[in-house]
């Protein structure tokens, strides 16, 4: 009795052809962007959407009403360092900012359309959310509800 190669190529076929999707998602999901934040104004005029591009370095990118306006330069990636990435707009709803590790990065004037400079970014005022702002319906550890100041 002759064995047919075919059935053997076909397993090696359908093999390869498992770890080539495999490698594939990999690739896709490591150099594809992930939302982190989208946040609007007060008057939902403007939203921003910080994303996190993790690849063979780590870059944040800040969009506003669909447009790139900032991509970081590198970070090293490094999956124990908690970057604590974030977006701000002021009172006003007139600068974005862009917060990584505590400090301001990056800053955008929504009025004229450019970036802050460092004196700028520094001096713009916002003012710190209250618990009750967040709309948590628990506990907070240590404080129980919060209410309306």
């Amino acid at each position: 009795m002759i064995k047919s190669k075919s059935g053997l190529f076909g397993l090696s076929g359908f093999l390869i052809g498992i770890l080539f999707t495999a490698i594939t998602v990999w690739f896709v999901n490591k150099l594809s962007a992930r939302t982190v934040q989208r946040l609007c104004t007060p008057d939902r005029k403007q939203c921003a959407v910080l994303e996190r591009w993790d690849s063979f370095d780590l870059n944040f990118r800040v969009k506003l009403n669909g447009r790139i306006l900032y991509t970081t330069p590198d970070f090293m990636p490094d999956d124990t360092t908690p970057y604590r990435e974030t977006l701000i707009w002021d009172d006003s709803g007139r600068f974005l900012l862009l917060e990584i590790a505590g400090h301001r990065f990056y800053g955008y004037n929504t009025i004229e359309g450019k970036r802050l400079t460092d004196e700028e970014l520094l001096a713009v005022k916002v003012t710190p959310l209250t618990l009750w702002q967040y709309g948590y319906g628990g506990d907070w550890p240590g404080i129980g509800k919060a209410k309306r100041e």
